[in-house]
């Protein structure tokens, strides 16, 4: 079965020979993903899920072409990394590879940049661990598997955390006992490489617009990616990125001021199955009164709350099947998430340091339900009475107008940008690798 597979991969075009790709790779619990770039071109994608179950499949698509699948039961992560590099060989792409980054969710205190990974360092990522227990061990794991398959090609590190080691100490600080503190109980906020991204991008929006263009002169590359313009003031932007997991960033000058998550991904706004910001007593009551663990009400918070929690464990809690319906539960939910939306985007915009250039929406939610947008922007008119939402401009996403949702001329630019973290991570890889003595 196997061999069938990758005779079928191993037909199509053929790459360049000079071509410096970079492999993204996003291991999870159950799942591998794996991106391989060329410059901000992805050409392959593989996708490892349900790992380690009956039901585990791998699939692997090169752009342009159908996608094949492997299911077998009991993949694991070794088998899906076995896979890339049998492709990456049978396209000889695998000496083109000329560095492996990895996304790593929390970098803790120790780790404020993408940094360098060899055997002698895994350690210490691995040693911050505890901080995100269900995220980080698996992508050591991955570290670790890859140093081992492909020892000659750099490997780096990229923590979503780094991005957010620019927020003050006054916005990071919980006012909690020294020894609490000393715990490294503090903010330190998630997504970053998505916001990262995103905010490149719409900072190239915002020096086109003041420049009187309404297209880009050229398409910014991960080498050289958008520079705000000389003498101008910062950009003051608010990044909210809405998917399953969902926060809302303040961003000056390409910089982190603050974050709606928190110590963990479970602080803030409601999401999918997280309930967000609540008050922390409810942890002890729950457990008294439900006679549960602290560990079995965490896991609750984080795993059957939030929208799964309002409708109810055997209903479809996605958004687009919400808007939908008409019920009491349902319209609750969707109130209750965009009210919570708009109350982390008015909160946001104190770390400012001035009046708000930009509102920009992404991932899932953010790039796909109009809906959402109009409800949210109508929600903030209150403090923002100037906000001018296009209609027919967000009812396409803004993909006939750079992005753009608002009407011409008002301010902030609502703006809607897709995400791409494997196109940050492949930028961080390089910029890592260039600084480094390799």
């Amino acid at each position: 079965m196997k061999d069938l597979v990758l005779a079928e991969v191993a037909k199509g075009r053929g790459h360049g020979e000079n071509d410096n790709l970079v492999l993204a790779l996003n291991c999870g619990s159950s799942s591998v993903k794996v991106s391989i770039l060329r410059d901000r071109d992805h050409i392959l994608h593989i996708l490892g899920e349900r790992l380690e179950t009956e039901q585990s499949t791998i699939h692997i698509r090169f752009v342009d072409e159908d996608e094949i699948s492997i299911v077998e039961p009991f993949i694991d992560h070794v088998r899906v990394l076995e896979e890339i590099i049998l492709v990456l060989k049978d396209r000889s792409l695998l000496e083109h590879v000329f560095a492996i980054g990895h996304r790593v969710v929390h970098g803790g205190t120790m780790f404020h940049k993408s940094t360098l990974v060899a055997s002698e360092n895994v350690e210490r990522i691995d040693s911050v661990s505890h901080l995100a227990p269900l995220h980080n061990p698996s992508s050591v794991r991955g570290i670790r598997l890859m140093l081992a398959k492909l020892p000659g090609i750099p490997n780096v590190a990229v923590f979503d955390t780094s991005f957010h080691a620019t927020i003050p100490e006054k916005a990071y600080t919980y006012p909690l006992p020294i020894e609490y503190r000393k715990l490294q109980m503090r903010k330190f906020g998630f997504h970053g490489t998505s916001v990262h991204y995103v905010s490149q991008i719409a900072t190239d929006i915002i020096r086109r617009r003041r420049m009187g263009q309404t297209a880009p002169t050229s398409s910014p590359s991960a080498d050289h990616p958008p520079q705000r313009e000389q003498n101008t003031e910062p950009n003051n932007m608010v990044v909210c990125h809405l998917g399953s997991g969902a926060s809302v960033t303040a961003v000056v000058g390409g910089e982190s001021r603050d974050t709606s998550m928190g110590f963990t991904p479970l602080a803030g706004l409601m999401m999918e199955t997280r309930c967000g910001s609540v008050d922390p007593s409810l942890v002890g009551f729950a457990c008294r009164a439900l006679n549960r663990s602290v560990d079995q009400v965490t896991s609750d918070f984080n795993t059957k709350s939030g929208l799964r929690g309002m409708v109810g464990p055997d209903e479809d809690f996605d958004m687009r099947a919400l808007l939908r319906r008409n019920d009491a539960q349902a319209c609750l939910a969707v109130d209750m998430f965009v009210y919570r939306l708009a109350q982390n985007i008015a909160s946001a915009m104190v770390g400012l340091d001035g009046p708000m250039d930009a509102l920009v929406f992404t991932a899932g939610i953010g790039e796909h339900s109009d809906e959402i947008r109009r409800r949210t922007i109508c929600a903030l008119l209150p403090i923002l009475p100037n906000v001018r939402l296009d209609e027919g401009r967000n009812l396409v996403h803004g993909k006939d107008s750079d992005g753009i949702i608002s009407v011409d001329g008002t301010l902030p630019l609502l703006l809607v940008i897709p995400t791409d973290e494997e196109v940050m991570i492949a930028q961080e890889c390089r910029r890592v690798i260039a600084n480094s003595d390799i």
